[in-house]
């Protein structure tokens, strides 16, 4: 009789991974943690900080990926390496929502205090986080709704061309935001440094452009320096009013 091997723990390779990734990318796990506490304390929501640090470790699993991408063994059919990319933009394409919506929530909390006459964070007029959060936007509506983002603003259908071309009738395809059965699907691909990218659509500037995965996170991460942390602001604003 042959004895077989009992399968590894799936739950231990997982949390094995993370501890890798933290370990080696300990310096952006630390970074990590100070944009989550910048973050969540302008906005007074603990919540956020928990989540940021999630994606922060996420990021980090990510970025291993990424860096051990061999497009060789991606293009061997016989090796187990060759789902790895398939995985990778699973994990991605998470991020991406899960980010998004971290941002989208401390947005509108500066949008309704606003509406309440109630000093908001500031952070979320920051040009930086503009911008940050215009190309989250992008992606997450074609991801998550297989639509454009923003369509709902689109004043006629669209001519769509299929990327690559098919080099046939099939290339053009007509987008209208009225019609239930529309679709669109971005092209997608990997960098020259093994991340996730997309081919965004804007179709309010009418242009269209990659954004990479790993240039987001590192945009994200670089924004802390731009964010004043809340007991510092309080204190300023305190000083400023007393004079």
């Amino acid at each position: 009789m042959i004895e077989t091997k009992p399968l590894s723990s799936v739950s231990e390779h997982i949390t094995s991974a993370f501890f890798t990734a933290r370990t080696k990318y300990r310096e952006l796990h630390t970074a990590w943690t100070y944009l989550s506490g910048t973050l969540s304390g302008r906005y007074s929501l603990s919540i956020a900080e928990i989540n940021l640090q999630r994606q922060g470790g996420l990021d980090l699993l990510i970025r291993c990926m990424e860096d051990e991408f061999d497009p060789k063994a991606a293009r061997n059919s016989t090796s187990i390496m060759a789902f790895s990319s398939h995985y990778q933009m699973m994990l991605s394409e998470a991020w991406i929502i899960a980010c998004y919506e971290v941002l989208r929530a401390l947005r509108q909390r500066d949008r309704d205090a606003l509406k309440q006459s109630i000093e908001p964070s500031g952070v979320s007029s920051i040009a930086a986080f503009i911008s940050i959060y215009s190309d989250f936007e992008l992606l997450r509506i074609p991801i998550a709704k297989y639509e454009i983002a923003k369509d709902t603003t689109l004043k006629q259908p669209l001519v769509m061309k299929a990327i690559p071309s098919n080099g046939d009738a099939t290339d053009e395809k007509i987008y209208d935001k009225d019609d239930p059965t529309r679709t669109h699907i971005m092209p997608t691909g990997l960098s020259n440094r093994g991340s996730a990218m997309w081919m965004a659509f804007d179709h309010k500037n009418a242009k269209t452009f990659w954004i990479e995965r790993r240039d987001l996170s590192d945009r994200l991460l670089k924004l802390q320096s731009e964010i004043e942390p809340a007991g510092l602001r309080a204190a300023r604003l305190k000083a400023e009013g007393g004079e």
